[in-house]
Parts: structure tokens; C-alpha cells; sequence
């Protein structure tokens, strides 16, 4: 029988069950207990993003490696990063 071993590096979304019965401040509360991480809820979001997608088509311009970015590296540099991953110009470009 096949088993799949990921490494334990990488983060591993949070069940839907557990991310769908939190908003944001909940989210942001898990985060600062230290019960989840920053990448993990950006990973969940990604997956599901990935997972519902298909059918919604509410998600357009996908902004993955930015945010796995900002999760790795925290709120302190979340405006140099922002401004490394936002094309030059006074409006972004349309970048959200």
C-alpha cells in the first residue's frame, strides 16, 4: 500500500471544517495563540481558492507567491514586499 509522506516543512492547510467556523478576526486570533500559522491559513485559502475556483470564477488574478511571501516574513515587511511584488507605477497597474 502506498502511503504519501510530505515533508514536514511545508504547512498543511487547516481542515475546512475548523478554517469555515472562524471570520478573520478568529483567524487572526488562532494565529496569535500560535495554533496556526500565518502560511498555513494562507495555504488553506490557496487550496481552497484552487478547489472552488473552477466553478465560481471569483477569483481572477491570483496573487499565490505574494502572499506565501507576506505570511513567511510577517507584517515588518509586508510594505517593502508589497512594493517588490507590485508592478512600478501610480496605481500599481491594477494590482489589488
Amino acid at each position: 500500500m502506498f502511503t504519501l509522506q510530505l515533508p514536514s516543512s511545508l504547512p498543511m492547510p487547516l481542515p475546512d471544517d475548523e478554517y469555515l467556523r472562524h471570520d478573520a478576526t478568529g483567524l487572526a486570533e488562532l494565529v496569535r495563540r500560535g495554533e496556526v500559522s500565518p502560511l498555513e491559513l494562507v495555504e488553506t485559502a490557496i487550496a481552497r481558492i484552487e478547489r472552488l475556483n473552477p466553478r465560481l470564477n471569483a477569483v481572477i488574478h491570483r496573487m499565490d507567491e505574494t502572499a506565501r511571501a507576506l505570511a513567511r516574513h510577517g507584517r515588518r515587511n509586508a510594505v517593502r514586499l508589497r512594493r517588490l511584488y507590485t508592478p512600478a507605477g501610480p496605481s500599481g497597474l491594477g494590482q489589488p
